[in-house]
């Protein structure tokens, strides 16, 4: 699909198409923004399974096949996630050697997943669903950044989730991604993280078993996140946007006033580095 592009891309879509009879192309004359453009491409879906590769992402060997294969074993396996990796603009990929040769897969009940998303916030791109799943799951919504991540949750709530720690996707990083108008505004992404799961348990989240206590959590691990964000910014010396995301930590995780939230800081790969970076915060902070 292409939503109007200004360069080149239908014509590089349109060689392709010729050169592979499994191509087909839909170029829109009129840009109708993404979430449009993805709705437009589920409907026009018929294939058993689906997959939304946007132009900055790329897939390993034998991505696609590993995620079919442990969907085809377990018919009740909606949707299947990886590990993403991600390189600069102007770097080659990262090495996917090996990648080619079969995952270890966790299947995960729904429930089960949406505790771990909502608990890790877990970033993959590119995860490969049953289209009927799909198109049961209904239209992205507007009003968040993180149209994907409530899809995730919705998904899981028709399902079992497959997921491997094994590298399933691959992102370039560049100036115009549209995730880097989040970053730029910390607190602002954080808010965004309160929006995506307001949305959700307004909807198919409230057909959850204690659904209220499962959004409760979700928004205590947003303010413990933004908690170490926060102590990330103050010894960068960015006193102010560190002020701005405590207020926000407190407001949604009062307990880490009193008490650093260690147990979101040690899911880090490098949370030793981390811990020892934020017990000598205060210290620094007073030099």
């Amino acid at each position: 699909m292409d939503n109007a592009s200004e360069d080149n891309s239908v014509e590089v879509a349109t060689q392709l198409a010729r050169e592979y009879p499994c191509v087909e192309v839909l170029a829109r004359k009129a840009n109708i923004g993404l979430l449009g453009s993805l709705n437009e491409g589920n409907d026009w879906a018929q294939s058993d399974y689906l997959i939304s590769l946007s132009a900055d992402d790329l897939l390993p060997p034998g991505a696609l096949a590993r995620a079919v294969a442990v969907m085809e074993k377990h018919e009740d396996v909606v949707a299947a996630f990886g590990k993403c990796l991600f390189f600069q603009d102007g770097d080659a990929p990262p090495d996917a050697t090996g990648s080619e040769k079969p995952l270890s897969w966790q299947v995960m009940a729904g429930r089960k997943f949406i505790e771990e998303l909502l608990t890790t916030q877990m970033v993959t791109l590119s995860p490969v669903v049953r289209t009927r799943i799909q198109k049961q799951a209904g239209h992205y919504r507007p009003g968040t950044f993180s149209p994907d991540f409530e899809m995730w949750l919705r998904w899981a709530c028709l399902g079992r989730i497959a997921v491997s720690r094994a590298p399933q996707a691959i992102q370039r990083l560049h100036q115009s991604n549209i995730s880097n108008l989040l970053w730029s505004n910390p607190r602002h992404r954080f808010e965004q993280a309160v929006t995506t799961l307001d949305i959700f348990f307004a909807h198919e989240g409230a057909t959850l078993a204690n659904w209220q206590r499962l959004q409760r959590k979700g928004l205590r691990i947003i303010g413990k996140t933004a908690y170490w964000s926060a102590v990330s910014h103050l010894l960068r010396g960015q006193r102010g946007t560190a002020i701005e995301l405590f207020k926000f930590a407190f407001s949604h995780c009062p307990t880490a006033a009193v008490l650093p939230p260690i147990d979101v800081l040690v899911k880090y790969s490098d949370a030793k580095d981390r811990i020892t970076r934020a017990l000598s915060a205060p210290f620094n902070a007073r030099r």
